[in-house]
Parts: structure tokens; C-alpha cells; sequence
């Protein structure tokens, strides 16, 4: 995602200027960090009273779900896979481009210090992997959380699963 728009007031659009408009990246690196580019989005669809927000793209199946994803994070504090998971459960075709998922895990990381997705390559290309999360563990088997630094291993999560898009 390169830039997310407010539109000028026109005829027939609310008085708090319209719709968003997320546009297409220009060709060449990015240089602008991903929370610069989802976080105008988010915060309008938070400040928005009516209850719904409408969000589309031409297909519906990357920008779109990557910007209501990064909602879902910021505005609900769901990690990355949570927030992912609960758009798939809504909407089963979602597949956020490879650019996007990079984005959004900057982002998760500069939220919550931490991934819950990592990118691997796989025979079919570089894929999102979901890593095992310590509460995706039975209580008996997870850590204290008081346990001294020098007693913890160092952090490499397994693998929950990929995702094949």
C-alpha cells in the first residue's frame, strides 16, 4: 500500500470529506514506513459514528483485507494471525500480496514488539508462515512469565502453519 487518500468534498459526499482512497504503489522501493501508509485508514474507519465503514478495492482479495487486517491490529489488538484469521473466517478468498503481508508484519512488530507471521520460501515461492503462539499452548505447558531472562531459550518459533496463496 503506497498512500491512503482523503477525497475533496463533492457533490453527493459526507461533509467529512468522502471516501478514502488507497492507491497503488509507484514502481520502486518504498519509502515510507507501512504504519505511515495504514494508519490514516485505520483511524478513519475508527472515527467513523455510523457504525459501518465500506472498504473495496477492485478485486477485494490483497488491499482491502491488508488495510481492515491492520484496523483489526491497532483498533481490536489482535496480532497479525488473529486479525488475519478473522477476515478469512468472514471473507474465505482473502489473499493479501506478498508486499502487503512484508507491511503488515512491520507493522504488527512496530505495535507489539513482536511476529506472529514470518515469510518463508517454499517450492511455490515465498509464503506467510503463522508461528505457534505461547497461548496457542495448553496452560500447562506454556512458561512462567517471571522466569528469569537467563533461563529462557532463545526466541525461534515453530511453525503453525502456511499459507498457500
Amino acid at each position: 500500500m503506497s498512500q491512503v487518500s482523503q477525497r475533496a468534498p463533492g457533490p453527493g459526499l459526507p461533509p467529512d470529506g468522502g471516501p478514502l482512497r488507497a492507491e497503488r504503489p509507484p514502481p520502486g522501493p518504498a519509502s515510507r514506513p507501512p504504519e505511515a501508509l495504514l494508519r490514516p485508514g485505520g483511524e478513519r474507519i475508527h472515527q467513523n459514528r455510523t457504525g459501518r465503514t465500506l472498504v473495496h478495492c477492485s478485486a477485494g482479495r490483497s488491499r482491502s483485507p491488508s488495510l481492515i487486517i491492520a484496523y483489526l491490529m491497532r483498533f481490536e489488538g489482535l496480532s497479525l494471525r488473529r486479525a488475519h484469521e478473522a477476515v478469512l473466517e468472514q471473507r474465505p478468498f482473502i489473499r493479501p500480496n506478498a508486499g502487503f503481508w512484508r507491511q503488515l508484519m512491520e507493522y504488527e512488530r512496530s505495535l507489539f514488539g513482536r511476529n506472529t507471521m514470518r515469510m518463508v520460501s517454499t517450492p511455490g515461492g515465498v509464503l506467510p508462515e503463522a508461528l505457534r503462539l505461547p497461548e496457542d499452548l495448553p496452560e500447562a505447558m506454556r512458561l512462567p512469565e517471571d522466569l528469569p531472562e537467563a533461563l529462557r531459550l532463545p526466541e525461534d518459533p515453530e511453525p503453525a502453519y502456511c499459507l498457500n496463496i
